[in-house]
């Protein structure tokens, strides 16, 4: 194989591998700041039938790489934990969101954030 024909083949395995590892447009991290010992229960329905269970302290990850056919945000979720059951759309900007890369600590009275030492705080639905 001539080093002409090798340079643009590696050059196009070396595209494919960029394009594969940066498919994700949202990745949200969900902790679980409710404090006491209660379990939370996250549902988000573009994630699929499966509910996330999330113990005290402890964190569930959300990866979101497009293809939402229903047209509604697909950070739309529902939260339930004993005494409680609130929805919120983690990525709307209007609420602190619109993230790439977000933290969510969710708090009985509301979800916040962090964008270095700046506490963002959303409004539940």
């Amino acid at each position: 194989m001539s080093s002409s024909v090798r340079s643009v083949s590696l050059l196009w395995v070396l595209l494919l591998l960029l394009l594969s590892a940066n498919n994700a447009m949202a990745l949200v991290k969900v902790t679980n700041s409710l404090g006491g010992d209660l379990d939370l229960t996250l549902y988000c329905s573009s994630f699929g039938p499966s509910l996330h269970l999330i113990r005290p302290g402890t964190f569930s990850e959300l990866n979101y790489s497009g293809g939402n056919p229903s047209g509604k945000s697909p950070f739309l979720c529902f939260f339930q934990w004993r005494g409680g059951f609130q929805s919120f759309d983690m990525c709307v900007a209007s609420e602190g969101g619109g993230c790439k890369q977000c933290n969510w600590f969710i708090g009985p009275e509301e979800p916040c954030r962090y964008e270095g030492a700046n506490k963002i705080c959303g409004r539940w639905n």
